[in-house]
């Protein structure tokens, strides 16, 4: 099992309507969007900012805002003896 916060990151590749989505939310496009954006085309958010931005556009049958794979870094659980 992986524990996972939702004060984690989580890096999406948002489409177009993500972009729109993104820009209503704000009320402009923010200065450091291009700066989030890595060589891939991925997008950083917190996982809690991803849902407040985006969880109204996203329902069954919906245009998705960003591609349905998302990158969750993995991290290594410490056990202790």
């Amino acid at each position: 099992m992986i524990k996972f916060n939702v004060n984690d990151n989580v890096r999406v590749k948002l489409t177009d309507v993500g972009k729109e989505v993104l820009n209503k939310h704000w009320g402009y496009m923010p200065n450091w969007y291009n700066d989030r954006i890595d060589e891939k085309g991925y997008m950083s958010f917190q996982l809690h900012e991803l849902m407040n931005i985006f969880g109204e556009s996203v329902y069954n049958g919906c245009e998705i805002p960003f591609e349905t794979t998302i990158l969750i870094k993995e991290y290594e659980e410490v056990k202790r003896k």
